[in-house]
């Protein structure tokens, strides 16, 4: 159901803690910024 409106999931394998912790990272701050842009497109305060 996300794949059709454009949202994929892709694993990315991470060899360390330090890794790990930088693609959670993006991960987070990525979810973050659709989260934003649904409020705006639903008309709510972002």
């Amino acid at each position: 159901m996300l794949a059709s409106f454009g949202i994929r999931f892709v694993p990315m394998p991470a060899a360390t803690d330090a890794e790990y912790s930088m693609l959670s990272a993006i991960f987070m701050d990525k979810l973050e910024s659709l989260a934003v842009e649904a409020e705006k497109s639903e008309g709510g305060a972002a």
